[in-house]
């Protein structure tokens, strides 16, 4: 909501789209939102490359901007935009459709990962919630 901060409901709506148990249009929508950098409605071509470029450092990955801006080009060449230098949803839809591997990354098995969670540690996620209870293991434990 532009305001530089992430409350708990926006996380939650976020870990929800990227949850294996949402839908491929749910994932679409959210990873189009992601490339929609000005929230526009459109990615533009600054849009992509200020994604791309922050996902470079991020990751620490060593790229010249003249590679990102090859990225760039052919991802709009492969999307074949009515509009130049502009994707829509729609346009994005079938952009992922031709590439369903940039779909790959936008998938979390959040069961397993509490399940992963659960095997390796002594607290039990059975363990009544609420916050004395949180205090309770937290003093339990430190």
């Amino acid at each position: 909501d532009d305001d530089n901060e992430i409350i708990f409901s926006e996380y939650l709506s976020c870990m929800s789209s990227i949850s294996s148990k949402a839908t491929r249009e749910e994932k679409l929508k959210f990873s189009f939102q992601i490339y929609d950098f000005d929230g526009d409605g459109l990615i533009s071509v600054g849009d992509l490359t200020a994604v791309l470029a922050a996902t470079m450092r991020e990751h620490k990955l060593a790229i010249t901007r003249a590679d990102i801006d090859h990225i760039v080009q052919h991802t709009f060449q492969d999307a074949d935009t009515k509009t130049e230098g502009m994707i829509s949803l729609e346009e994005y839809t079938r952009l992922v459709a031709k590439k369903p591997h940039m779909m790959d990354h936008l998938t979390i098995n959040i069961s397993g990962i509490i399940q992963e969670y659960a095997n390796n540690n002594t607290i039990a996620l059975t363990t009544p919630r609420g916050f004395r209870s949180a205090m309770n293991i937290h003093e339990n434990h430190a």
